[in-house]
């Protein structure tokens, strides 16, 4: 069976492989020379992030819960989204009221301005999210009064590999007695405060966005008293460690009903209210925001995104895609990257790369001055803290997540780690297993607002789109996947095919087998055809994921669905393997296969040289042996 990947290898220019090839090999090298002058022993710390890493995907559900509960507490605002569609209408809406509390303008025509969490504007049919409330079903409107977190999220509860009996709750059985208001643990301390709700403590937005509210509530649906309680979470008698619920900001159906909205919310990028709206919204690398295509949603809802990591802002000013997860421009050379800028006018035509980034930072330090919003990835969520982990090594991060008055991160929601010691292995390993670095030029720690400096308001976007299914099914290990592109580089089929070959966010092993476990054997089957299996993918996986073992599941699902099938069925050569008459004929015949053209061997000739035999065959050999 040809796959896509192998299609688009036979159609790439050379150059273009060389460009790959040569990167790739590089990162290898340095990895394998960094790995040892950081750990003692390099095996025991994969050994070690890939036990933590398992034993957050068996513990997802406790430790999610107590994440969003001390983001809340830092004064960062959660937002569940089930899938891409919800994720890029929250954001936007996030963006056009971040806009609105700037500038003072009312509220769009046919809504009501209310209070969401720290002062968020948004439509009577939206929703708050209180941790375990689960995702609405299509049709489901405020007022549905249905309720239950992420119900996907089942899952057996293992201890903490580095923790002992008896130490913090949370790497033990239950989260209850975690204490994650200043990130110590002990047994019996509390969860949340009594009488917390899912605002919690210190969620409400600075001095300045707050008198924006006060002048904005004679126009909210909510009675007097109930504004703050709204907004903080507070007063509602519920307590994070109940059953939590998504619970409507407007709780009189009878105001729904009337209303000139829908049950369901409309789409915002077919709705002229968020088409004339406009501003910067400057975005720093996440592969999740490639993923749900969240760059298209927002330039179509009237904003103007500026990627900001320099690879990614090649990517964009070429109207191209990613090749690979951590070097966007893998496939791209200098001189390419000079004519793209010269074709900008962003400065004279060079080949000198620190003047290209220098031509680049002039540009991108006026549109961080005038961003309204900053959009990030997230690298790891603690959930003992509730602070959010960046890497990166251009600066760009720090800018896109301070300068603005608003930032947004969105985080996968596997990539939560237990607690902050934990990051003692995963940043070097990460670092090392990426680029080769002991450490990435910068680390953030971010914690939400703080009231002096920084963005006002921070977002987090806690992104399922196919995880919670994943989870449940038998390729759940690769979602301990840290995202540092090691397998991409060692791989051979990567190498010569590009990340543009696999035809989606994801590439290489990485991407063999979570594209078609996010998107389904049925659309993405294909792609686990592209391996050799030679195991390199597994042998450099920092968390140890188990790559070519899965690759024969997708295929063997690939088969038992019907999805793929080989030009000669296997059943010809059990056939004739089983027949010794049929399987001597064959090898008779087989010297003069040679002199017959044959697509399918011309095929296989294309990227392989058939093996010349030296001496007699084993048969002959083993006849004349006595």
């Amino acid at each position: 069976m040809k796959t896509r990947v192998e299609t688009y290898a036979r159609g790439l220019d050379q150059g273009t492989t060389n460009s790959v090839r040569s990167a790739s090999a590089a990162k290898v090298k340095a990895r394998l020379e960094s790995l040892p002058l950081i750990f003692d022993s390099p095996e025991d710390a994969r050994s070690h992030a890939a036990a933590v890493k398992s034993y957050v995907l068996d513990n997802l559900k406790e430790l999610l819960l107590q994440f969003e509960a001390n983001c809340v507490k830092n004064g960062i605002q959660v937002h569940w989204a089930k899938d891409a569609e919800s994720a890029n209408r929250q954001i936007i809406e996030i963006c056009n009221s971040a806009r609105d509390l700037d500038k003072g303008s009312p509220s769009p025509a046919g809504s009501e301005s209310i209070p969401f969490g720290g002062g968020y504007r948004g439509k009577p049919d939206r929703w708050i999210v209180r941790p375990g409330a689960h995702y609405p079903e299509d049709g489901e409107g405020a007022g549905s009064g249905k309720v239950g977190l992420a119900k996907n999220l089942e899952y057996q509860k293992t201890p903490h590999p580095s923790r002992a009996e008896g130490g913090c709750p949370i790497h033990s059985e239950g989260v209850q007695g975690g204490n994650p208001s200043d990130g110590s643990c002990g047994p019996g301390a509390p969860y949340p405060e009594e009488g917390e709700g899912a605002g919690g403590r210190g969620s409400s937005p600075t001095e300045k966005r707050k008198s924006k509210i006060e002048n904005s509530q004679n126009s909210s649906p909510l009675p007097e008293g109930e504004v703050g309680e709204a907004r903080t979470g507070r007063g509602s008698g519920h307590t994070l460690s109940e059953d939590a619920r998504f619970l409507p900001i407007e709780n009189r159906k009878s105001k729904i009903e009337n209303s000139q909205e829908p049950t369901s919310p409309p789409s915002p990028l077919s709705s002229d209210t968020f088409r004339r709206r406009g501003g910067i919204v400057v975005k720093a690398k996440s592969m999740a925001s490639e993923e749900i295509h969240l760059n298209k949603h927002l330039e179509e809802a009237g904003y103007e995104v500026v990627e900001t990591d320099l690879g990614e802002f090649v990517v964009q000013i070429d109207q191209d895609t990613p090749s690979h997860i951590v070097t966007p421009i893998i496939h791209k050379n200098l001189k390419q990257v000079s004519q793209s800028f010269k074709r900008e006018n962003l400065g004279p035509y060079t080949e000198v790369a620190e003047e290209l980034t220098m031509q680049a930072r002039v540009y991108l330090r006026e549109k961080f001055k005038n961003a309204d919003i900053g959009i990030s990835g997230v690298n790891f969520g603690i959930a003992s803290s509730g602070r959010l982990v960046l890497l990166e090594n251009e600066g760009n991060n720090r800018l896109s997540t301070t300068a603005p008055k608003t930032h947004i991160a969105i985080m996968g929601i596997e990539k939560i780690v237990p607690s902050e010691a934990d990051l003692a292995t995963f940043i070097p390993l990460l670092a090392a297993s990426a680029t080769g670095q002991k450490i990435t030029t910068y680390v953030h720690f971010i914690a939400g607002p703080t009231g002096t400096e920084g963005p006002e308001e921070v977002h987090l976007i806690l992104l399922d789109n196919g995880r919670s299914n994943i989870l449940k099914g038998q390729y759940k290990d690769i979602l301990r996947c840290i995202r540092c592109g090691a397998c991409l580089n060692v791989c051979p089929v990567y190498r010569q095919a590009s990340g543009h070959g696999y035809g989606h966010v994801y590439s290489g092993p990485l991407g063999a087998v979570l594209a078609p476990a996010l998107e389904g054997v049925e659309h993405m089957g294909d792609l686990a055809k592209a391996s050799s299996l030679c195991g390199a993918c597994e042998e450099v996986c920092p968390v140890k994921i188990p790559i070519p073992h899965m690759l024969l599941m997708l295929r063997d699902e690939d088969f038992k669905k019907g999805v793929a099938r080989d030009g000669i069925p296997w059943s010809t050569y059990d056939f004739g393997a089983k027949r010794s008459f049929l399987w001597k004929a064959g090898l008779s015949m087989l010297p003069m296969a040679e002199a017959f053209p044959s697509k399918l061997k011309s095929e296989w000739k294309e990227f392989r040289d058939l093996p010349e035999r030296k001496g007699r065959s084993f048969r002959g050999w083993w006849r004349g042996r006595s």
